[in-house]
């Protein structure tokens, strides 16, 4: 899967448009306090889009490792990630029926149809 950058940055020198590219919003959300020296970076023509991208996966894979440690955990006892379901199950049960109960009482709408 290709991720796609600036359309019209074609070269490593040409001055780059960070408010249309892709990886440039992931930045935003996963190293906003580089956004202003990658911005300025790419506009001047000084930073590469094969630049960012290697630094964003660097970045997300650093991100992600404590998540991915943990699924392989739950992943490794079958028994309590089951547990786990039923009882977020049985709360998120709770929670909406109360909602209904709510709903309806604040709608007029009973339970007798």
């Amino acid at each position: 899967m290709k991720m796609i950058t600036d359309p019209k940055k074609v070269r490593l020198n040409d001055p780059g448009h960070p408010d249309v590219c892709n990886v440039c919003s992931f930045y935003k959300v996963f190293a906003s306090k580089k956004v202003k020296q990658i911005t300025a970076s790419c506009q001047s023509g000084e930073r590469g889009c094969i630049k960012c991208k290697t630094e964003l996966t660097e970045i997300l894979i650093t991100i992600l490792e404590p998540i991915q440690k943990k699924r392989k955990k739950l992943l490794s006892d079958k028994k309590a990630l089951i547990e786990i379901l039923k009882n977020g199950d049985e709360a998120a049960r709770v929670v909406a029926s109360q909602t209904l109960r709510d709903v309806r009482k604040k709608t007029g709408i009973s339970y007798d149809l």
